[in-house]
């Protein structure tokens, strides 16, 4: 059975690496940056499908067009296609975004893993969230 984890508390504390910067690409163990978009820090709840069935739920660093970070219990390798479920949430709205992602990286971390994660499909109505969400003044 699965450890019992406070995500979103443990994805703060993982963002911070001591010198404010919450990138941290460069670093032994870490991954280079992929990402040519804008990212957004954002700590939410997201839920993920993995191929066997099984569904986790982790805890959002961040989000970009074209994918986010988030906070897991276990190690996903690298490649596996999973679907997730988040909410994003602005000033004007809410949605709850649906999309398909492949895992770019897993990071052990001391809270759990970082994973990476590429976004491989997402709906036209979902992508104007993302886009609106991160041209919001909040969060």
């Amino acid at each position: 059975m699965l450890e019992e984890y406070d995500l979103e508390a443990q994805a703060k504390e993982v963002l911070q690496d001591g010198s404010g910067s919450t990138v941290g690409n460069k670093g032994w163990g870490r991954p280079e940056e992929r990402r040519s978009s804008v990212r957004k820090v954002y700590v939410t709840r997201v839920l993920v499908l993995l191929p066997d069935g099984k569904l986790f739920e982790g805890k959002t660093f961040d989000v970009s067009e074209q994918g986010l970070s988030l906070l897991a219990p276990f190690n996903l390798p690298a490649n596996i296609k999973c679907k997730m479920r988040f909410e994003l949430i602005t000033a004007q709205s809410k949605q709850l975004c649906e999309v398909d992602a492949v895992v770019n990286y897993s990071v052990c971390q001391s809270q759990g893993f970082k994973v990476g994660m590429q976004f491989t499909l997402v709906s036209s109505p979902n992508q104007t969230a993302i886009r609106q969400f991160l041209n919001s003044k909040q969060r």
